[in-house]
């Protein structure tokens, strides 16, 4: 199976940045593979995306809870009154 050249540009350009992704516009590739796989990737994309997003929020949640690394302090805890 050999890999169309839209889908080894679209993994070549993942690393430089995430606007690459965007500019490409999946409508304008005659329909066939090479529009499949553009669509395709474009989704996996925005799925590791969408991932990245929830590791992030976890690792800053995880943070939270950790004491303080200068006093040793654990941070406060928020009364019922605060949480709502």
């Amino acid at each position: 199976m050999r890999p169309s050249p839209i889908l080894i540009a679209m993994l070549a350009l993942a690393p430089i940045s995430d606007v690459a992704f965007a500019e490409i516009d999946c409508t304008k590739i005659p329909p066939g593979r090479d529009r499949t796989d553009c669509y395709i990737m474009k989704g996996r994309v925005h799925g590791m995306q969408s991932q990245i997003a929830v590791d992030k929020a976890r690792v800053k949640a995880n943070r939270a809870k950790l004491p303080d690394q200068d006093t040793g302090a654990l941070p406060p805890t928020p009364s019922r009154r605060e949480a709502k």
